[in-house]
């Protein structure tokens, strides 16, 4: 947990810094396991400190990916964000009006695709510390695709046990229901008289 605390701290302040190291972070990250591989292959005394340094950075690229999140969910919300040097009071220029910007426009602007939104907006914090997890228990990088399965993977999870509670909830609820229904018919009664019945014929109701 130290660790983690430490390395989140040296995360940059500037949203424009973060927006430029997930862009290029990817392709990266397959340069680098591109080098680490062929280390490897060559059997050089420098692969796993290349692999530290490769997972060190992958999960630097989540950290960023984390709060890239947050600030696409609240993107176009007030004046446009941070992006004043290109809009007036969150207005873009189109012509002579003025006109917000969608948000497919403003994250084309930002140099992504509305997919890659997409998958950054999936991501949770237990899944990156999960994927992270992962990736140094078993000596790799830990990715953003690992990182969906895990959250996908939790969050079907917890529809499961959602829906597990409600049946029982509607189960106890039923029950409780019919244990005090005194106008429900039976067609048959079970009984125990206080006086001896061995000779007492019986008849079918």
């Amino acid at each position: 947990m130290n660790e983690i605390i430490t390395h989140n701290q040296q995360l940059p302040d500037n949203i424009q810094e973060i927006m430029q190291e997930v862009l290029i972070g990817r392709e990266k990250l397959n340069a680098i396991r591109a080098a680490i591989n062929a280390a490897k292959k060559l059997n050089k005394p420098t692969y796993e400190a290349m692999r530290a340094e490769g997972r060190e950075y992958g999960e630097r690229i989540l950290d960023y990916e984390l709060m890239l999140k947050e600030y696409f969910e609240n993107i176009n919300k007030g004046s446009g964000g941070d992006r004043g040097n290109q809009y007036t009071g969150g207005k873009s220029i189109i012509g002579d009006t003025f006109a917000m910007p969608t948000k497919q426009q403003t994250y084309e602007e930002l140099g992504f695709t509305k997919n890659e939104v997409i998958r950054i907006q999936q991501l949770t914090a237990e899944a990156v510390a999960e994927a992270k997890e992962y990736a140094r228990e078993n000596n790799d990088i830990p990715t953003r695709s690992l990182a969906l399965k895990i959250a996908q993977q939790n969050k079907k999870q917890a529809e499961q046990q959602q829906k597990i509670t409600e049946q029982l909830k509607t189960s106890q609820v039923s029950q409780s229901i019919d244990i005090y229904n005194t106008d429900k018919k039976y067609r048959i009664i079970y009984a125990d008289p206080p006086y001896p019945y061995e000779f007492i014929e019986c008849w079918r109701l």
